[in-house]
């Protein structure tokens, strides 16, 4: 018993430095403790200064390919750009050249088809003067001479087979006037000197009443303008003023016709 009191005592007068001895392991522990969370801390300082070092660099990377990708996307595109021009410009100079060459060809076509009509016209008035002076050059001409050039030149009109090559000409349509063949010409067309003709020839041919209406119907259907068009008579004709012309002095006779037709049939 004495000894464990005596131990006891001894604890108790050590106390104060296992106390100490205590307290000075627990700032120990303390300490280290902080030691270690400041270092913990500047790990994870030092390692969100390295990921965002590392985002910095990815972000500058990811810029820079970026920027790399959209210049050579504009490069891309300005050489699409270029190429499309180009091209545009090419296939402009080719049509150009194209169209040029259309042009020259129709011009120099239009001039052979010009010379080939004027040609083909020319040998016409020559056929027809030479026809009409050697059937009526020669003797006075009288109104039954105009009556009887009209029948003639009637058939000879219908079986032309007008176009380019075979024109028509003023001296190949059988003009129903009294004026000689040698001095006509297109003024002296006109209403009054067709109803003049047709008043002769009506005298001329009393005794053959059904002769002088199928003479009349003849000359109408000759010269109806649905007619001309059907045969080309008048698209034969490539100078413009010349095809005028004639299809005024056609449309005067024409419509001169008429009354004279519907009269012969006995319309009202």
């Amino acid at each position: 018993m004495a000894e464990s009191r005596l131990k006891i005592l001894q604890l108790e007068s050590d106390r104060p430095l296992w106390e100490k001895a205590k307290k000075k392991r627990e700032e120990d522990e303390k300490a280290e403790c902080a030691k270690a969370e400041e270092r913990r801390r500047a790990v994870e300082v030092e390692e969100s200064r390295r990921k965002m070092r590392e985002f910095q660099e990815q972000e500058r990377e990811r810029k820079r390919a970026a920027a790399e990708a959209k210049e050579k996307e504009r490069l891309r595109r300005e050489a699409e750009e270029k190429a499309r021009q180009e091209k545009e410009e090419r296939e402009r100079k080719a049509r150009e050249q194209a169209e040029r060459a259309r042009q020259a060809r129709e011009a120099r076509d239009k001039r052979e088809r010009e010379a080939r009509w004027k040609a083909a016209t020319q040998a016409e008035e020559v056929r027809c003067a030479q026809r009409d002076e050697q059937l009526w050059g020669a003797g006075a001409w009288t109104p039954a001479r105009a009556l009887e050039r009209l029948k003639l030149q009637l058939d000879d009109f219908d079986k032309i087979k007008f176009s380019e090559a075979q024109p028509l000409t003023f001296r190949a349509v059988p003009w129903p006037v009294l004026t000689d063949p040698l001095d006509i010409d297109i003024e002296q067309i006109n209403w009054e000197a067709v109803e003049t003709f047709f008043a002769r020839a009506k005298v001329q041919m009393l005794a053959d009443i059904e002769g002088y209406s199928s003479l009349v119907g003849k000359v109408h259907r000759a010269f109806h303008p649905d007619r001309w068009k059907a045969r080309g008579v008048l698209v034969s004709v490539m100078d413009e003023e010349l095809r005028t012309s004639l299809e005024t002095a056609g449309n005067v006779v024409a419509q001169a016709m008429t009354p004279l037709w519907r009269k012969s049939k006995g319309y009202t």
